[in-house]
């Protein structure tokens, strides 16, 4: 309207309009780059050659004078923004460089350090958003392409500066001298204190988060786009660890006893003898706090809850998946078969339903560890010696020492009595020695991620925490395609030191239809001798005995597909094999060469045969399995669909099993 108003005729209004288009085109998804530039450097061009030409003289004068006005207007302005830019520019990798280093010591527990790097970044930004912000590099925000480069370093000095800001309060508390154990006394108020603090500087990284999200743009030359791009990187990073720090100092206090006091079992487990969720349960312990004040009350073998309070009487409070599966180990009657369901939050709930009719106390939560967390709490907390160990048990030599050499060298009472009392040992370090809150997070965090220090709470807010911090040793929801593979040990032996289990997946989807198909190969190499060990740790007490150093183990096979066929790698001679399905029966599709013990074959949900290798295999190759309507209901307390479970048992020195899944 604008043009034909000043004379330009039918034509040019036609390429202002075909222009507009072009451009609404581009920054609404055109599908490549450089083809929507070219296309609107085209249109411009046409624009010029077709509307100016149809001006009257006096027209093109006052537009040439104008358009020389504004062009020279423009170039002072982007040598002013220019300038700026030049100004600004040691500062703003100072920053980067200085937060980088801030959020990496903060992710690995350096709060020190962290507040150190963080106040330089502070300073920096702070500097480079003054230079920036002057009043004589503002107009250049006038001239369009310029402008988009002027905001996004802006947005970066902004941006950096206020998050350095509120991580430095928050990696100030956390380094406090105060911020420690002491006497078994935990810093409750100063936990309080970094409430507010650590919520701030979440609210911050989300607001920066998408502040550089805005500020990203085709048009930012690529200098400038890859600083907006690894500052929003690094900043989602550091939103996910304030946010693991907030809910971290939402729940801390409540869980040390500040708003009345808790009980806290301890499992301590063993992987030498493998069950789902790490190992079986060979001490335990129990752990009160009262308004900061924690204290380990109690530590005990896995037999004194066996033999504890009327086991006659005691009863299984357990999800029906559980039970289905695991009620035949007699769980209620032997505490070393508790742990075997892969899902911890399921394994918490059975613990705090048996431990008061096992002798104990009604308890509000589980803390489990393993030799593997007890090294990272050593690493935190310094060495410590136990009367029947000749040497000092540290973070390096605690996973061997307690996994195998205690088997060699200790005996009767003392070897049974030996793992609690290297937990009990570190446990007084803790309470007494100089580690930080800090420390203990940075050392016990790869412990954590593995599974190898694993929390659970009766209290569904607290749960939820652990959840989000990837803590309670859930089996995850399905979504897709998912394969999870648990072996547990079937002979109660501590063989599994010698185990060595490799699974590789390989997944086939067809993008026309979506069908999956996949095959997965799980290798179990069991590296035990046949002799020179203690029998508690290579032979077993089946009647008749397999020969020292087997290893018979339960194989667990966790899929949402269909499973449509398996081979068994494995010694030559006879192979006996257990196959179950607690969720639904299995057939083969033959039974050549075979001898039953248990089933027939046909829709059994448990079958044990044996045969040859090659019947075996054959018998395999088209098994069928049929879930249970409940089959997908709700395993593991987890959203629907979820997974099938497959069972083996098998019994030689080296198993290598392949599954087929297709959907």
């Amino acid at each position: 309207v604008a043009l034909a108003a000043t004379g330009v005729d039918a034509p040019a209004v036609r390429g202002a309009v075909a222009g507009g288009v072009t451009l609404s085109a581009y920054w609404f998804g055109w599908p490549h780059r450089a083809l929507g530039t070219a296309a609107v450097a085209a249109v411009a061009m046409a624009l010029v050659a077709t509307g100016v030409p149809r001006l009257r003289r006096r027209q093109r004068r006052w537009l040439s004078r104008a358009g020389g006005a504004v062009g020279l207007g423009a170039g002072i302005a982007v040598l002013l923004a220019l300038f700026a830019a030049l100004r600004a520019r040691p500062d703003l990798e100072l920053g980067r460089s200085a937060a980088r280093a801030g959020l990496a010591d903060a992710r690995a527990g350096r709060a020190s350090e962290a507040a150190e790097q963080l106040r330089a970044a502070q300073r920096s930004f702070a500097s480079a958003r003054t230079d920036l912000d002057a009043w004589w590099a503002r107009p250049a925000l006038a001239v369009p392409l310029v402008a988009r480069q002027e905001r996004a370093l802006r947005t970066l000095a902004r941006t950096g500066a206020e998050v350095s800001a509120a991580g430095v309060r928050v990696a100030d508390l956390s380094s406090s001298d105060t911020l420690r154990l002491s006497g078994g006394q935990a810093p409750v108020e100063l936990i309080r204190a970094l409430q507010r603090p650590a919520a701030d500087a979440l609210a911050a990284l989300s607001v920066a988060v998408g502040r550089l999200a805005a500020a990203r743009s085709p048009w930012l030359v690529s200098p400038v786009a890859h600083r907006v791009d690894d500052l929003a990187r690094r900043v989602r990073r550091g939103r996910d660890g304030a946010a693991a720090v907030d809910m971290a100092a939402r729940v801390a206090p409540a869980l040390l006893g500040d708003g009345g006091p808790r009980r806290y079992f301890l499992a301590i487990q063993s992987p030498a003898e493998l069950r789902g969720s790490g190992g079986f349960i060979g001490n335990f312990g129990q752990i009160s706090a009262d308004q900061g004040r924690i204290h380990l009350d109690r530590i005990g073998r896995a037999m004194d809850l066996n033999n504890g309070g009327d086991p006659a009487s005691r009863r299984l409070d357990a999800p029906p998946d559980y039970l289905g599966r695991y009620a035949r180990f007699d769980p209620q009657l032997l505490w070393q078969n508790v742990t075997m369901s892969p899902d911890f939050p399921t394994v918490a709930r059975v613990i705090e339903g048996l431990y008061p009719q096992s002798g104990g106390v009604p308890v509000d939560g589980v803390v489990a560890v393993d030799p593997y967390g007890l090294a990272g709490l050593l690493r935190a907390v310094g060495p410590v010696r136990v009367p029947d160990w000749p040497e000092p048990i540290t973070s390096d030599n605690a996973p061997r020492i307690l996994l195998f050499d205690q088997y060699l060298k200790l005996s009767g009472q003392a070897r049974i009595d030996f793992l609690g009392k290297v937990t009990e040992a570190a446990w007084q370090r803790l309470v007494t020695g100089p580690a930080s809150v800090a420390g203990l997070a940075r050392e016990l965090a790869p412990a954590v991620a593995d599974k190898h220090v694993i929390l659970a709470s009766g209290h569904a807010d607290e749960e939820a925490v652990f959840q989000q911090l990837h803590a309670a040793g859930a089996m995850p929801p399905v979504d897709g395609d998912f394969l999870g593979v648990v072996t547990q040990n079937a002979v109660a032996n501590k063989i599994d030191w010698f185990l060595r289990r490799s699974i590789a997946d390989q997944v086939r989807v067809d993008p026309a239809t979506g069908h999956v198909d996949a095959t997965a190969r799980i290798t179990l190499a069991n590296q035990a001798p046949a002799g020179g060990l203690p029998p508690i740790v290579i032979e077993n007490p089946l009647v008749p005995p397999l020969p020292p150093g087997t290893n018979k183990s339960y194989v667990s096979v966790y899929s949402p597909w269909q499973l449509t066929g398996a081979t068994i790698d494995a010694a030559s001679g006879l192979v006996k094999i257990t196959l179950s399905a607690p969720d639904g029966a299995l057939t083969l599709s033959g039974i050549t060469g075979l001898t039953f013990i248990t089933g027939d074959g046909t829709a059994d949900s448990v079958m044990t045969f044996t045969g040859t290798l090659t019947d075996v295999n054959t018998a395999l190759d088209g098994l069928i399995f049929a879930p249970t309507p409940a089959s997908f209901a709700s395993i593991f307390s987890v959203p629907s669909p979820t997974y099938c479970r497959y069972s083996l048992l098998h019994e030689g020195q080296r198993i290598g099993t392949s599954a087929v899944y297709p959907q």
